[in-house]
């Protein structure tokens, strides 16, 4: 095989393809800048609207599943393209929505291949490219869903008022599917189709990595399936760690700007929504730089557990904020490190569990971690009905990245019992 420092490594390209995909995820991300003009459309309750996103969610958790066997099977391509079919068009078709009802079924069905944009597919594709800068390459590929609503959730703000909700979904519908359509056109499943190795590959003969974790080390001796990580230790607690996590991050992202439309800020909805692109572009420093230093300088365990003790303190100080520099101060600090988790929890199932099932294993994964966050726009929009703010909602949050910290702190290296290891 090709060296992978001669001339430009294709790695690099399937990079680009994969922070593509994510970036285009925005469309979904968004949703919390639709709730108000939602609402005024249809005249439905906070949470009749967030249904929708619920039901987005839900169909996500299967989409990981699906699109995890897919790459497996049949490579990247075609889950991409069915991806720019169903999520694009779905935006477009959302513009000519005339009841709630309607909205359900066309939202559904444009998350049947989202895991495509955000999820399985970058996130598994990526760590097939590089050995080398593993981590540096996740927090590339999963930046785009920081980036994303950084530049389109003040677009969708500035288009609403300008334009209406309507048009706005035509438009990001067709940029979601041309984005799609053009990544499916240059990714690659491995670099062995293309004659290359993965990058820092000759680099990779040594057991033992610096991972800052004492006596941790790339599982290359075993060989897991789905069937055997779901029955270890490890593998369910980061399970764990992404349902409570996924959970407390969409709350927040979903209720985010009619929080702040509302007292003690009372933010016009293009002012809330540039807040809300501040903060996913403040989780890009944490998806890449975290990222980078996480495999040689901190450890992927203790990452998620740094991780999931400034997040928990961010939230609760979050419960009393009043003011706009303890706004701001939020925003910095839960949003550098909401986003450092996120590369964290792919690395972490490479890093124990390999790569030769890595497409279905992190699809069992994020199904399970989303199953925790499906209830969490329903949850905070009924909580909200009842009480008239989110003061329970955000709690919610608190405890359950209490609860991350701990799983965090419990990962050990996993072994397959009475299995031969497989030597190189």
């Amino acid at each position: 095989m090709q060296n992978t420092q001669s001339g430009l490594f294709y790695g690099w390209i399937v990079l680009a393809c994969s922070f593509a995909a994510t970036l285009s995820f925005a469309s979904f991300y968004s949703f919390g800048v639709f709730i108000e003009p939602l609402e005024a459309a249809f005249d439905c309750s906070r949470a009749a609207i967030c249904f929708a996103q619920t039901i987005h969610l839900t169909i996500l958790v299967f989409s990981q599943i699906l699109v995890g066997w897919l790459i497996d099977r049949y490579g990247p391509r075609l889950p991409l393209t069915l991806a720019a079919v169903f999520a694009g068009g779905g935006m477009i078709l959302l513009s000519q929505a005339e009841t709630i009802t309607q909205f359900y079924m066309i939202y559904g069905l444009a998350s049947i291949m989202s895991a495509s944009q955000a999820g399985v597919l970058p996130q598994t594709i990526v760590q097939k490219w590089f050995v080398k800068k593993r981590g540096l390459a996740l927090g590339i590929v999963v930046s785009g869903m920081g980036a994303g609503p950084l530049i389109i959730a003040p677009l969708i703000g500035h288009m609403i008022t300008r334009l209406g909700w309507q048009t706005t979904y035509m438009v990001i519908g067709i940029i979601s599917a041309a984005v799609l359509l053009l990544g499916a056109l240059f990714i690659i499943g491995s670099p062995e189709e293309k004659g290359l190795r993965p990058y820092g590959s000759e680099d990779a003969g040594i057991s033992r990595v610096n991972s800052g974790d004492k006596k941790e080390s790339l599982q290359k001796d075993q060989i897991w399936t789905v069937k055997e990580a779901i029955k270890n230790k490890t593998y369910l607690l980061i399970c764990g760690y992404c349902f409570l996590s996924y959970f407390s991050v969409t709350m927040i992202v979903t209720h985010f700007v009619p929080f702040l439309m509302a007292g003690p800020f009372n933010y016009n909805i293009t002012v809330a929504s540039n807040a809300l692109g501040i903060l996913a572009g403040i989780t890009i420093a944490g998806r890449i730089g975290w990222g980078a230093m996480t495999p040689s300088v901190v450890g992927w365990k203790r990452g998620l557990t740094i991780c999931a003790l400034i997040c928990g303190i961010m939230m609760l100080w979050f419960l009393s904020i009043k003011t706009d520099l303890f706004l701001w101060i939020f925003i910095v600090f839960f949003g550098f490190f909401q986003g450092a988790r996120t590369p964290l929890i792919p690395g972490t199932i490479s890093h124990y569990f390999g790569l030769e099932s890595l497409g279905s294993i992190i699809g069992v994964t994020q199904a399970i971690g989303l199953a925790g966050c499906v209830l969490a726009p329903t949850v905070g929009g009924f909580i909200h009905d009842k009480t008239g703010n989110y003061f329970w909602a955000f709690l919610i949050c608190v405890i359950f990245w209490v609860l991350a910290l701990i799983f965090a702190f419990l990962l050990k290296t996993p072994r397959i019992k009475d299995k031969p290891a497989i030597i190189s």
